[in-house]
């Protein structure tokens, strides 16, 4: 019974027939009676990261690295049991060696795209995500995955060169549609360039595709860039869709107030957009709205960080209350006369 070789043949064994739970039932008996048993370790290592444990994989399949003899594949392997694991330096350094003895190899400058991205060094990621996509296009272009595009556009974000960003998060979701998430990376993008109507577009496309699993924050973002569209078309040919566009941003603000009714800024950003579609103020429609926003922000522990919200609400309400008090005083009601000049 204490046999660690037949113990860790019976392991694999389990491994091959799919049955992990007894596979992993003999390995914790092999590390119980031999913590450094390298066969065992490097077989409970795989099958950790082949079951997504990966804090575990990196612990056994590294102490695997450190103690035995291994071969470039398997410290591949390791690499990306790190990477999974985000041990992004560890991983990153282990890179480097490799690719001086194999530049031309591109898992190891897929990975080394990858970590770099994550450790920031934004530059060395798109030149090693450069460098794999020159390697992977002269031969096995089916082994560019969904991530590599995507990694490709992010880097080539963070350089700068925002119009390559959107050509491989486009190729991204195109090999893998369930990857719709960077509709909004590319939305975001074309807000950064002032281009709101491509930004609206890919936030429309973003929203249709999760089926009602959206954040208020993606709405939110969705109305500004409405409500930006709308005031720049005053001066424009496309002045008559302004209308239009105000009312998409107001449904995009009621559906931040829906998702988040706690916050003022649904309620704000709602009210600005009632206050564009009334602009004498001569019905007051921003005015329930501007009220909500001034009752939560009311209640904050600093008021001092709402300074500039506040006096925005407290001009619109002053201004709404003053013509109340002259279309009052005009109709001679004393009484809703002084209530009105009262709130002004």
């Amino acid at each position: 019974p204490e046999n660690t070789a037949a113990l860790t043949h019976q392991s694999e064994i389990f491994v091959q027939g799919g049955n992990y739970r007894e596979a992993q039932e003999y390995l914790d008996r092999i590390i119980g009676i031999d913590s450094n048993y390298i066969p065992a370790l490097k077989i409970y290592g795989e099958l950790a990261y082949t079951l997504g444990k990966y804090d575990k994989a990196s612990r056994y399949y590294g102490k695997y690295i450190r103690l035995g003899e291994y071969n470039d594949k398997e410290l591949a392997r390791y690499i990306n049991i790190l990477y999974f694991n985000k041990e992004y330096a560890a991983a990153n350094q282990l890179i480097t060696p490799a690719l001086k003895k194999d530049p031309k190899n591109a898992v190891m400058l897929r990975l080394n795209a990858y970590t770099s991205y994550e450790l920031g060094k934004y530059a060395e990621g798109l030149e090693a995500i450069k460098s794999f996509f020159e390697v992977r296009n002269v031969a096995d272009t089916n082994k560019i995955i969904t991530s590599d595009y995507e990694y490709a556009g992010k880097l080539y974000s963070k350089n700068g060169n925002d119009t390559e960003a959107v050509v491989y998060f486009r190729k991204a979701v195109e090999l893998d549609a369930t990857r719709s998430d960077l509709f909004e990376d590319i939305a975001k993008i074309y807000e950064k360039q002032k281009n709101y109507a491509l930004a609206v577009e890919y936030y429309n496309q973003f929203i249709n595709s999760r089926k009602g699993d959206v954040a208020s924050s993606t709405y939110f973002s969705m109305g500004k860039d409405l409500l930006l569209i709308a005031n720049e078309s005053i001066t424009t040919a496309d002045s008559v869709n302004r209308p239009v566009y105000l009312k998409k941003a107001g449904d995009a603000f009621s559906t931040v107030i829906e998702i988040s009714p706690a916050s003022h800024l649904g309620y704000q950003w709602h009210a600005r957009v009632l206050a564009a579609l009334d602009p004498e103020t001569t019905s007051g429609l921003a005015q329930p709205d501007y009220d909500k926003a001034l009752e939560i922000i009311e209640q904050k522990s600093d008021l001092t960080k709402y300074k500039t919200d506040l006096i925005e609400i407290y001009r619109y309400l002053g201004y709404y209350y003053y013509l109340q008090f002259e279309t009052a005083k005009q109709a001679k009601d004393a009484v809703a006369a002084e209530a009105a000049k009262a709130e002004s």
